[in-house]
């Protein structure tokens, strides 16, 4: 029996635009007539109580995920929406915070909205979907594998464990533990395993107290390497999580100031993380798991019979050129085009244009500043704070045009948890640092990410006692919290307003409290 795939296939479209065809969703009358023809070639019909139960839903699609602040559930909502998007749905996302009962809540919403399907990644092996599955809901699993007759998209997680152990073991180390995530996740049990299993054929030992499992956020990671800490000492550590890393990175640059831990981590770090010290990355195709989940979501609604799929994505995979959005190139050219800018300009002149920061003219050039480890003068700071600011304010407006809703949301969760670190009077460094990466993520753009990453770098070879930060942490929360309301609005003037008052602010801050670096 063909499936919709095999009419995709045939049309040379995509399954998204098969759908829309089916649907009676206006497409161009080329690529439909394409369809017809490759549905009738192929005595393609829709299932008849599918399409019935289907024309009972609305045009939406739940997306249930841990946290939509973690990168590479961002990722995988921009592959669910571009998909989405191309067949007539809307995606609303739904944060578990990990915890079942939360999930259970969204499902429950999701039956009683009569949304269209549902993807969703869970926080354990237990969850509740049968009743959905008896109703015939078109359901996919993704990130876990679950024992339970349903699409699934995940990985090799025990392989991903063990071939980022693998590495570890090849590098000379020897006592070596793992961080990851909760013992009633599948695939921090299944990463975890591989671990173990590597450990095991090379005949070194996979001590239990070794194991650390822990919520997959920063403060879990914190918490297992400050746990490995009071053992004896390790070589390395695996972890098998993003968020985890960001947290045993921030760990061991106090556990460990030397650098001499190895880390491997399995998922991608920002940059400005990653360049903390020698971190081995083991990617993950999340956006690619996103287009593969909503693919086979869309099958489902539009009829699919058949066994429930299991589809484990190749590692290290990354998307192919066809599916990245068509800006990409535009954008990552308009980065060039900046950097040309600031070099034509020079560091003396940007800083003039910023609002006079510096008194005297600084000699450096825009390439010199990026590739040193850490700014040696005021000046020099002064003007990588300035190339930045000229760089994030000349992509505001492409923010404010692309952004969605549950970016917005995500970005409010973090100024909130940016304000609770603030009223403790501890540093937020690590939510800013991710705040700025999540609010130009929406433009899908490596180039420009890479490169907020590298100023961020700079920034964090800085000693955070060069600063007084606790006199201006509430202002900058106030600060963020502004940008945010003129993005919501819509307003790219007032935008740019508040991100241009927040860096005079720092500005100041540097001229009154930071003290270069001592030469010997």
């Amino acid at each position: 029996m063909a499936r919709i795939a095999d009419v995709a296939q045939r049309a040379g479209v995509s399954t998204a635009t098969v759908s829309r065809v089916l649907n009676g969703i206006a497409v161009r009358e080329d690529l439909a007539a394409l369809v017809r023809a490759a549905a009738a070639d192929l005595n393609y019909t829709p299932d008849r109580t599918a399409r019935s139960l289907r024309k009972r839903h609305s045009h939406l699609l739940a997306l249930i995920v841990p946290d939509i602040a973690n990168p590479f559930f961002t990722l995988v909502a921009r592959g669910v929406e571009d998909i989405a998007r191309e067949a007539g749905y809307a995606v609303v996302i739904c944060n578990t915070d990990e915890t079942p009962r939360q999930e259970s809540r969204y499902l429950q919403i999701a039956e009683d909205e009569n949304m269209a399907g549902i993807i969703i990644a869970p926080v354990a092996a237990d969850v509740g979907l049968d009743r959905l599955l008896q109703q015939g809901r078109a359901v996919v699993v993704i990130d876990q594998d679950v024992q339970l007759p349903v699409d699934m998209v995940t990985f090799d997680n025990r392989l991903l464990g063990q071939q980022a152990t693998d590495d570890l073991i090849a590098q000379g180390y020897r006592r070596i533990a793992c961080v990851t995530g909760p013992a009633t996740a599948p695939s921090a049990v299944e990463r975890a395993t591989g671990w173990r299993v590597a450990l095991t054929e090379a005949g070194l030992a996979a001590a239990d107290e070794l194991l650390q499992h822990a919520p997959c956020n920063v403060e879990g990671g914190i918490a297992a390497t400050t746990a490995l800490a009071s053992l004896a000492p390790i070589d390395a550590v695996l972890v098998t999580n993003n968020l985890l890393a960001a947290g045993v990175l921030e760990a061991l640059a106090e556990h460990d100031p030397s650098g001499s831990i190895g880390v491997s981590v399995i998922g991608e770090l920002p940059p400005s993380l990653a360049k903390m010290r020698n971190v081995a990355i083991t990617p993950l195709s999340p956006y690619r798991m996103g287009l593969v989940a909503a693919s086979m979501l869309l099958e489902r609604i539009d009829g699919l019979q058949a066994p429930p799929r299991a589809v484990n994505l190749p590692l290290s995979a990354p998307p192919a050129a066809t599916e990245l959005p068509e800006s990409a190139d535009a954008a990552h050219q308009r980065v060039h085009e900046l950097l040309r800018q600031l070099e034509t300009l020079g560091a003396d002149r940007i800083r003039d244009e910023r609002a006079h920061i510096a008194s005297r003219q600084s000699g450096q050039t825009t390439p010199a500043l990026l590739n040193c480890d850490r700014p040696q003068t005021t000046d020099e700071l002064l003007n990588v704070l300035a190339m930045r600011q000229v760089l994030e304010v000349g992509f505001l407006p492409a923010v404010v045009s692309a952004i969605g809703d549950h970016p917005l949301r995500t970005l409010r969760g973090l100024v909130e948890r940016m304000a609770a670190r603030a009223a403790e009077g501890v540093s937020f460094a690590a939510e800013d640092r991710l705040f700025h990466q999540t609010l130009y993520a929406p433009l899908h753009n490596p180039s420009l990410l890479s490169l907020i990453g590298r100023f961020w770098d700079l920034f964090a070879n800085l000693d955070e006692r060069d600063f007084r930060h606790t006199e201006s942490a509430a202002d900058t929360v106030q600060h963020h919290v502004n940008i945010l309301d003129a993005i919501e609005h819509r307003d790219v003037t007032l935008a740019q307003f508040h991100m241009n008052a927040h860096f005079y602010d720092v500005v100041k801050i540097v001229k009154e409290s930071w003290q270069p670096p001592q030469t010997l």
